[in-house]
């Protein structure tokens, strides 16, 4: 049995059941899934379009609207399950641009072929190869190699095995998952909303909504239990040169490992070896004679008792302001070095839990799973993306490359 989400056949419940889950459903998300469900898109109403603001749609309705469509979807979806229709599958073209159009307006065009990506079945997955080795090489003595066992490195390894190409995965770590096995500090999570951070062919019900590092480094670790990726990985294996050799026209590896050095050659060589697992300590004259606890973000010191230290921290990047807000906490002075200001978008529910209801949808109300990742796909695909982008003809500030973005 998998041990992520899967498509739901049907609805199985009771009225109020029902009617109380469907309390803490996402508006925009939940009539799309009843449109999609009944096939009916005059659900759509124009006075139900959802508000868009900083890549997030919302219902933008006052609770009383909201009562009423949550009371008109428990309808539609009752007469659905009580007709015994059958759920149907991924929506058509057609309907993806109908559904699409309604939540962003007509500058979804382009975008759709990307979004459809999204817009599968938790069973189905459209980036698995179309081919075979032993239908097309079955004799070819072809071999590849990854380097790394992170998120990349595991989706090229599923890519190789679903095509039946021999493949071995190097990892100098003990374990799958890259930066989120790596990175400990306090703080660390995920900054996209958990549920569109999955792969969509291993879709999991998070209980935070931005989930932290132990969550996301747990689901990578199923995903490579749930594709058997494991027996393909050769852990606490470095690789320290990489070269082409045209004479043999193949790679030729050197890999250290605890029983010494190793040389390996193959066909292929796929660079997974991610941005984040190289800390950088930055060349401060006389940083060699301070006398206290000094290390980077991604090699975090568990031992320190942060309570009355005086604490600096040079760098705003991502993962600082992740940790700064924690030793906040605890720490009697904390001072932030910074060389340039970030810019971050409102995330009121970036330590959010996902509610019940939230997480029984998802489990249970066909499509619901679907929906929502559509719903954050197209906002942030679509909307941010307008933000940043650059008009060559506005007047160049320090804070804006657009009237738009300004």
């Amino acid at each position: 049995m998998s041990a992520f989400n899967t498509t739901v056949s049907s609805i199985d419940c009771d009225d109020e059941t029902l009617r109380g889950n469907l309390q803490g459903a996402d508006i925009p998300t939940l009539l799309m899934t009843v449109a999609h469900l009944t096939g009916d898109l005059t659900v759509l109403n124009p006075e139900w379009k959802p508000v868009i603001a900083m890549g997030v749609a919302g219902s933008g309705m006052p609770p009383e609207t909201e009562a009423q469509v949550r009371e008109f979807c428990l309808q539609r979806l009752l007469a659905f399950r009580d007709s015994g229709q059958p759920v149907p599958g991924r929506p058509t073209t057609d309907q993806l641009h109908t559904l699409g159009t309604w939540l962003m307006g007509p500058v979804i065009e382009p975008y759709l072929p990307l979004i459809a990506e999204e817009a599968v079945t938790a069973e189905e997955d459209l980036r698995t190869p179309r081919w075979h080795k032993d239908h097309i090489a079955a004799d070819r003595d072809f071999k590849v190699v990854i380097i790394g066992a992170g998120e990349s490195g595991m989706i090229a390894a599923l890519r190789f095995k679903q095509a039946g190409v021999p493949f071995v995965v190097y990892e100098k770590g003990d374990d799958v998952g890259g930066t989120w096995r790596e990175n400990t500090y306090p703080g660390c999570r995920v900054d996209i909303h958990s549920f569109f951070y999955s792969f969509s062919f291993a879709r999991h019900i998070w209980d935070d909504c931005f989930a932290p590092a132990p969550q996301v480094f747990a689901y990578m670790q199923a995903v490579a239990r749930e594709k058997g990726l494991y027996e393909h990985i050769q852990f606490n294996t470095e690789v320290s040169d990489a070269h082409w050799d045209e004479a043999t026209q193949r790679w030729q590896l050197l890999c250290r490992n605890s029983d010494g050095q190793v040389r390996v050659d193959s066909n292929v060589v796929v660079f997974a070896v991610g941005q984040l697992n190289r800390p950088m300590i930055p060349a401060i004259p006389g940083i060699e004679t301070f006398e206290g606890p000094a290390f980077h973000s991604a090699q975090w010191d568990h031992s320190i008792d942060w309570s009355g230290k005086r604490v600096g921290v040079i760098g705003t990047g991502a993962s600082a302001t992740q940790f700064i807000p924690q030793l906040a906490k605890t720490a009697a002075d904390l001072k932030v070095f910074a060389r340039t200001t970030n810019w971050l978008l409102p995330t009121p529910d970036l330590h959010g839990k996902n509610s019940d209801s939230c997480k029984w949808l998802l489990a249970n109300l066909p499509h619901y799973s679907l929906w929502n990742r559509v719903a954050m796909a197209m906002p942030q695909g679509v909307e941010v993306l307008e933000d940043v982008m650059v008009d060559v003809d506005y007047p160049p500030t320090e804070v804006a490359v657009s009237a738009r973005s300004e």
